[in-house]
């Protein structure tokens, strides 16, 4: 917020007035998981960050949305989900919970896992690869990190790196080794910006299913960004050489993958399908052993962590609502994992978990910022009445 202020002071050529006097609308919801960096907007406690507090709490108008959407055809889930939200469950929300552990879901429905552990969700796609290139008789690509820099870490040690290892800055954006089959879903873990204009003249070809798309490069216009969080398909690698199925690979030049529904077209390749290229990051266990990688910013998402579904919206669900058995885990995860999804018909519970979570108190920092949220919605209600009669 501090760097907002500063940046949009600068860009107005305005240092005398917050934001440069420009106006902003901010969306979101502290009933969620809190910031992995404990610096909440409404938390003024710290004195380097209070000016950030004051920014926050300069707002002069608050909506508060309180239909909730994406249970809209389930009023009774929307009900035990208010309750959760406040960490005041009633004995019949906590009954039917438990009776969603283990539940069969629809057999037409594609369900999402979501998990508080990456050693969990890592454990889980694994175990979904190896099934669906059995179901599929379809052989395991693995895409092998190029090591680019290395300094006292072993290779072996370095092709067990996953995604999230580590801390701070010094945490892998991607796995060391990525193994894929034609359709599997994978998240993308950083911002992109898919453009023609990167792909290179002369053409490329890539190989899946035995057939070759040549990708013609004539424009340069930005088809789409490609969010952090997004969830896409696997189609293929790009590159000058054949790639043939099931081969041990380093990463080509593009990973090809298909975003159903966006209407996206690029010539010579099959509709909704883009090439995304590979990142460099540097990894570090500590002790002045570090590597620096190369290898596309993607990884398994048959499941993924609870911090990563915030905001979307599951039709189908199997949430891992168990406490960690060591290190921290904000109780808001349960929250928001049962929220994803649209009905309690199509939500199943992975384990038993612990129901006292589910009575953790909100603080009190964050009470009073609900407090003033309702007392600026009143005042904004009263101060635009006549617009809204």
């Amino acid at each position: 917020m501090i760097k907002l202020d500063k940046q949009l002071q600068i860009i107005a050529c305005n240092s005398s007035i917050q934001f440069g006097g420009l106006n902003l609308l901010f969306f979101g919801d502290f009933l969620q998981f809190p910031a992995v960096s404990h610096l909440d907007l409404y938390i003024s406690d710290s004195k380097l960050h209070t000016h950030g507090h004051d920014l926050w709490r300069s707002l002069n108008a608050v909506i508060i949305l309180d239909q909730q959407m994406r249970q809209a055809e389930d009023p009774s889930y929307t009900t035990l989900l208010h309750h959760l939200r406040i960490r005041q469950p009633l004995e019949s929300d906590i009954t039917l919970l438990n009776s969603c552990i283990d539940a069969p879901l629809p057999s037409d429905c594609t369900s999402l896992v979501v998990t508080r552990r990456h050693t969990v969700r890592k454990a889980i796609n694994n175990i979904k690869l190896l099934r669906a290139s059995k179901q599929q008789n379809v052989p395991i690509t693995y895409c092998v990190a190029n090591i680019i820099k290395t300094e006292k870490m072993h290779p072996n040690e370095i092709y067990e790196i996953t995604y999230g290892q580590g801390r701070g800055t010094g945490k892998a954006k991607a796995d060391a080794i990525l193994g894929v089959i034609p359709g599997a879903p994978l998240m993308i873990m950083t911002n992109i910006d898919v453009s023609l204009g990167k792909i290179p003249f002369p053409l490329f070809c890539f190989l899946l299913y035995d057939i070759h798309f040549p990708i013609f490069n004539d424009h340069s216009d930005s088809l789409l960004d490609l969010v952090n969080g997004t969830i896409v398909q696997f189609y293929g690698f790009a590159n000058d050489e054949q790639v043939q199925l099931g081969d041990v690979i380093s990463p080509p030049q593009y990973m090809l993958v298909k975003i159903p529904g966006k209407g996206i077209s690029i010539p010579g390749l099959p509709p909704d399908v883009v090439p995304i290229e590979s990142i460099r990051f540097r990894y570090s266990p500590g002790k002045r052993r570090s590597v620096n990688l190369r290898q596309f910013p993607a990884i398994l998402a048959y499941a993924i962590m609870d911090y990563k579904c915030q905001g979307h919206t599951y039709t189908c669900l199997l949430a891992d609502l168990k406490k960690p058995l060591s290190g921290s885990s904000p109780a808001a995860s349960l929250y928001v994992q049962l929220s994803r999804c649209q009905s309690i018909n199509n939500l199943s519970i992975l384990r038993p978990f612990d129901v006292n979570e589910l009575f953790v108190p909100l603080s009190d920092a964050l009470i009073q910022e609900l407090n003033w949220e309702r007392t600026k919605y009143e005042e904004t209600l009263h101060r635009w009445r006549h617009l809204i009669a």
